[in-house]
């Protein structure tokens, strides 16, 4: 039962995102945050990443520091479900060198 409860709630916030999308473009644009979450929960990880990094992104430049953190902790938290593609082992690891 759980599952099935939790597969309509995946369900319900793709139609969110994808109504966002299409009817109401200009505030997915401006908050993109707001389409991120709908995308995280309804298991769209790609463009949930894309969406919580081009938040961050606003937020930095608004010196809005805070939410930045946790809008870009949120886009890397997603990278952690998508596949090791053999470009992306890569990528983790030059990031980790860099930080070292």
């Amino acid at each position: 039962m759980a599952r099935c409860c939790a597969s309509r709630v995946r369900a319900l916030h793709a139609r969110i995102a994808e109504t966002l999308e299409s009817k109401f473009a200009e505030i997915a644009e401006r908050q993109p945050e707001l389409l991120a979450r709908h995308c995280t929960e309804a298991g769209l990880v790609e463009k949930a990443v894309r969406l919580w990094g081009k938040a961050g992104q606003r937020s930095l430049e608004r010196s809005a520091l805070i939410e930045a953190v946790e809008q870009l902790t949120r886009a890397l938290g997603q990278t952690e479900a998508l596949p090791a593609t053999p470009a992306l082992r890569r990528e983790r690891r030059s990031s980790f060198r860099s930080h070292s």
